[in-house]
């Protein structure tokens, strides 16, 4: 399923490839895959998967800001600690 819609988006071909635009597949497949681990992990309702994701978004983010990413991406980064903020109160709450 995944493999079809990745050969037809054309994130899998590798001819003729410039190095950017090359960086740019790869980070998409690995978004991908990374997507489907969380939607694996949610409709399994993980909660292990979950507490370990409130303290990791935040960590890329501080990496992000260490390595002074462009504002662009600081804007995405600060949305997933939104994220991850919304899942460990969500977490909380399931726990009281």
């Amino acid at each position: 399923m995944y493999r079809r819609s990745l050969l037809q988006t054309g994130l899998l071909t590798t001819s003729d490839i410039e190095p950017a635009n090359a960086w740019t597949k790869m980070f998409a497949c690995t978004a991908i895959v990374l997507g489907g681990y969380y939607i694996s992990a949610g409709l399994s309702n993980d909660e292990a998967f979950a507490k370990r994701t409130v303290i990791g978004r935040p960590a890329v983010f501080i990496l992000m800001v260490l390595a002074r990413v462009p504002k662009g991406m600081l804007m995405f980064g600060a949305a997933d600690v939104l994220g991850a903020l919304w899942t460990w109160s969500a977490l909380k709450q399931r726990k009281e």
